[in-house]
C-alpha cells in the first residue's frame, strides 16, 4: 500500500503518517529504493498489528503522560489569560498568609 491508501485504511491523515515515520512512532513500512528518495509501502498486517498494539483495556482511563502537564515558564510579555485564571485559582485554594500571622 502506498502511504496515501495506508492513512486512508487506518483513518488518519497522510501528513500525520509521515511525520510519524520520520519519528519512529508510525506502524512498520517498507523503503523501496527509488532515486534519491526511496517509495514507502506498507504491509495492511503490519498496519492492522500498529492499531492492534494501540488498543486500550477496557476500562481503563486515558492517562497522558506527566509531561504533558510540564507548565513551561513564558521568558517575555504578559501572561496569557490561562495562566492567570490559573495563578488566581491556586491563590484562593492556599490558606491566607494574614491567617497565619494572626495567630
Amino acid at each position: 500500500m502506498t502511504t496515501q491508501e495506508a492513512a486512508d485504511y487506518l483513518g488518519i491523515s497522510k501528513s500525520w503518517l509521515a511525520h510519524a515515520r520520520l519519528r519512529g512512532e508510525g506502524p512498520t513500512y517498507i523503503p523501496i529504493p527509488a532515486g534519491q528518495r526511496p517509495m514507502i509501502k506498507y504491509d495492511p498486517a503490519d498496519l492492522d498489528k500498529w492499531m492492534h498494539s494501540l488498543k486500550m483495556p477496557m476500562g481503563e482511563p486515558i492517562v497522558p503522560p506527566e509531561s504533558a502537564f510540564a507548565a513551561t515558564k513564558r521568558k517575555r510579555g504578559r501572561p496569557t489569560k490561562a495562566e492567570t485564571v490559573a495563578r488566581r485559582s491556586y491563590a484562593s485554594q492556599q490558606p491566607s498568609l494574614a491567617a497565619h500571622s494572626a495567630n
